[in-house]
């Protein structure tokens, strides 16, 4: 099994389910072969944007190559 050598760039990335603003422009860059922690509190959007980066859901707006 090969682990996948991608690079991530956000920008500008915002989510919103059901009238409700869950990510508001998160912009990052995350290199490939490093280890990243998500953090923050309960209802941050940690996994809102753990499944954006694995494509489960699209963002409403921004770019994320």
């Amino acid at each position: 099994m090969s682990i996948s050598n991608k690079a991530y760039d956000l920008t500008n990335i915002s989510y919103q389910k059901n009238n409700q603003l869950i990510l508001e422009k998160i912009s990052c860059h995350l290199e490939s072969e490093k280890i990243y922690a998500v953090i923050g509190a309960s209802g941050a959007g940690k996994t809102t944007l753990l499944k954006l980066l694995a494509g489960l859901i699209e963002p409403s707006e921004g770019s994320l190559l």
